[in-house]
């Protein structure tokens, strides 16, 4: 485990989300009709209430093609910047770093940050960071790093076109979503704001349990066997579920703050339940959770953002920020906004 410490000084200046343009939002019924015409059974229903996924949005059919004139991933990196720094008051000149969360690049080998900045007139520091369903968090405290570090301006984005890589088949296709979020973090000089402590951590024995199992460079055998779609290994579920069981008290032990003093736990939607919990072993009640997913389903690191930017940011607000993914990689840092 990583302790990560105070970095203040720092606030939010503004967020944005990438607008559902092209693409398509699928309820639940639909998921289950592509699911049986592909031969398995659909989630359960007691499942998805507890888990809270309502509805998702899909720029490709799981387990097919691309939607006609949906948005790729650096579209709603590009999409979800433009709106925060609008949002933000700032110009594309003024960011010096860039930080794009996302585990869905569209390109093989390019910087998904540098595209979106290209496109957008951004000449500073870029880079992508992949770390499953807490890319965004991890690249928060990157950018928060940077910051105390002499930066003055930062954004965070994330964008996840999950459906692109989801089998038709399993609880994958209900849970998988797409969309694009971000967040503009400038230098206040405010020292009641900004993180305040937490940590990171990371159990990478696990790595074969969770992904799309496909190396590269793709062969003939691997793409008839669809080895690039997503796939959860046995014990990946109840790996997690501790993970989220133990992280929020961690990251509230690291940034010594007191569970009473939180006010919006702002998680990666992987659950209703799985968040609830994370909150309730955490001392925190379940009821300052911030639930999007009834709209986002779980798509990873651009869920959470979808949450930060539905969470209160009035006076006198604590946030508890915690996420849980990859293979298996987690964290946990409390944020005055």
């Amino acid at each position: 485990m990583t302790r990560i410490g105070p970095m203040t000084g720092i606030g939010i200046a503004g967020v944005g989300t990438a607008a559902e343009r092209g693409g398509r939002r699928v309820g639940n019924d639909e998921v289950d009709a592509l699911v049986r015409a592909n031969g398995a059974e659909p989630m359960p229903r007691d499942d998805l209430q507890r888990a809270g996924w309502d509805s998702r949005w899909w720029t490709a059919r799981p387990g097919g093609a691309a939607l006609p004139g949906a948005p790729s991933t650096e579209d709603l990196l590009t999409a979800a910047v433009d709106a925060a720094l609008d949002d933000a008051g700032v110009t594309a000149a003024q960011v010096d770093v860039l930080i794009a969360a996302t585990t869905t690049p569209n390109r093989l080998t390019s910087c998904m940050a540098t595209v979106a900045g290209g496109r957008l007139g951004i000449r500073g520091m870029a880079l992508d960071v992949r770390a499953g369903c807490p890319s965004a968090l991890h690249g928060l405290v990157v950018a928060a790093a940077q910051l105390a570090a002499g930066a003055e301006v930062a954004v965070v984005a994330a964008a996840e076109t999950l459906s692109r890589v989801a089998p038709g088949t399993g609880p994958i296709a209900h849970a998988a979503g797409d969309g694009g979020g971000a967040v503009v973090l400038t230098r206040n000089g405010d020292a009641r704001r900004g993180i305040l402590g937490g940590t990171l951590g990371s159990d990478g024995t696990l790595a074969d349990l969770v992904g799309a199992p496909g190396t590269l460079p793709p062969t003939k055998e691997q793409l008839e066997r669809d080895a690039y779609r997503i796939g959860f290994g046995g014990g990946y579920g109840a790996a997690a579920a501790a993970a989220w069981r133990s992280i929020g008290e961690r990251g509230l032990s690291s940034a010594a703050t007191a569970a009473d003093r939180i006010t919006s736990v702002v998680a990666n939607q992987a659950g209703r339940h799985r968040l609830q919990a994370a909150a309730a072993a955490a001392g925190i009640d379940g009821r300052l959770v911030v639930d999007v997913g009834s709209r986002t389903a779980n798509s990873g690191s651009a869920s959470f953002m979808a949450a930060l930017a539905a969470a209160d940011r009035g006076d006198d607000r604590t946030w508890l920020l915690a996420s849980v993914g990859g293979g298996l990689s987690f964290g946990a840092v409390v944020m005055v906004p």
